[in-house]
This record gives C-alpha cells, structure tokens and sequence, in this order.
C-alpha cells in the first residue's frame, strides 16, 4: 500500500502447488526500501526487487541458503536461519557469520535493543513439547547474555518479544502455563536478566503489543476482540 494515498501498489499471491497454497509471513523491506522479503509456509524465503516487482533469488550480503532473515532497524544486522536449520547473527556490512545461535531450532520472535548491541531471540525446537527458548545475546562478540524465565519456570509460549525505548527491559507475550489460555506482557531486567513482574489481562492469544512512548502505555490486541492498554509509565 502507498502510505500517502492507502492505495494498493501491488499485489502478491503465493502459487498453489499440489493443492496446497502456500502463506506469506512476517514482511520486511531492506537496504532502504529495495527488497521486500517474505517469509513463506514452504519453509522458504521470497524476495522482490520493488522497482519491478519480480522476484529474485537473493540480494546484495545475504547468506547461502537462508529460508529466515529477520533485519536489524539499521540492516547492519540480522538474525538468519539457514535449510540446515542453523540459526546464525550475522553481519550484512561484512557479509560474514558473527556466531552460531542454536541449532534444530525455529525462529519465532527476534528484537534488537534500541543501541542494536543486544538482541532477544524466542526459539521453538521441532517437539511441540518442549518449551520456547527466550534468550539474550550480545550482537559484538555473539555471547549469551540471559536466559529469560518468567516467575524462573519455563515458558509454554512466546508470543511477541520488544524493548523498551530506553533499552532497559524486554518485553515479551507469554503464556505461562499449558493449563491456562491468559496470556500476559512479562517483564524483564535487562542488567540482572530477572523478570520484574507482568501486564495481565488478555484472557487469549494476543496478536500484535507495542510500547507507545509518546502516552507512557502499553497496548496489546487479543483475540478476545479487544485492544488493552496498561500504564507503563506507572507500571
């Protein structure tokens, strides 16, 4: 869509192939605008030149065989998930491997502090019954920094992962436990990695948070059809 007029620009199908229609996921445009990238059910990843709008293979300082790219805001970095299901940091500028993250893992939700020197990564392994991985790593050396647990337990979901504008905390979505459907936006220290308490009330899955800095609130949608919004400041 042209953000000026909201009228379509273009508009792009995923191809049906043996009855099966493949969804586009999680879009992003990077190196100012040139490529559009989207993450398809394949698993794999498309890109569009959108000066032609024809797709193409790859663009300049991607890795080989990359089916997840996620972009840090300067796109000096990124978080990539290889067919070998590696998931690596990985510096677009030198086009070069910072550190290798976790292996068999899925990428889920990836957010770069305000400064781009740490990143919170939420991983799922292949078993659905193992718990979601909520990790901090530091984006120079590639070191962990934090493993995140909320209340210490292990998580059953993730289900949106941001900073605070200051680059204090980090906020994620969970769902505690598997025994209950409440979702809540979990707080944490960033210095001590320890989590400081939560937002509550989404009685379901929220599908999209955001801090809004400029009112001191926190906004989630949930997929009970409303929009909560919490005090931050005073939280």
């Amino acid at each position: 869509m042209d953000t000026e007029t909201w009228k379509r620009v273009r508009r792009l199908d995923a191809p049906r192939a043996k009855r099966k229609h493949d969804s586009f996921t999680n879009p992003q445009f990077i190196q100012d605008g040139r490529y559009l990238l989207l993450q398809t059910s394949e698993p794999a990843l498309w890109i569009f030149d959108v000066q032609t709008w024809e797709r193409v293979e790859k663009f300049p300082g991607m890795p080989e065989n990359a089916i997840q790219y996620i972009s840090s805001p300067s796109g000096k970095l990124a978080v990539v998930r290889s067919a070998e299901e590696v998931i690596s940091l990985w510096d677009a500028s030198q086009q070069a491997e910072i550190a290798r993250l976790d292996p068999g893992a899925w990428l889920t939700y990836v957010s770069f502090s305000p400064d781009e020197r740490l990143l919170a990564l939420a991983t799922t392994k292949g078993n659905s019954w193992q718990s979601p991985e909520l990790r901090v790593w530091n984006t120079g050396t590639g070191e962990l920094v934090h493993r995140l647990h909320p209340h210490e337990q292990p998580l059953d979901k993730v289900e949106g992962l941001t900073w605070s504008p200051d680059g204090r905390y980090v906020l994620a979505v969970t769902k505690p436990s598997s025994f209950w459907t409440s979702r809540c936006i979990s707080v944490f220290n960033i210095h001590s990695g320890r989590h400081r308490g939560n937002f509550v009330g989404p009685p379901t899955s929220v599908k999209g948070f955001g801090l809004l800095p400029e009112l001191g609130q926190l906004v989630a949608g949930s997929n009970d059809g409303k929009i909560y919004f919490w005090d931050w400041e005073r939280g």
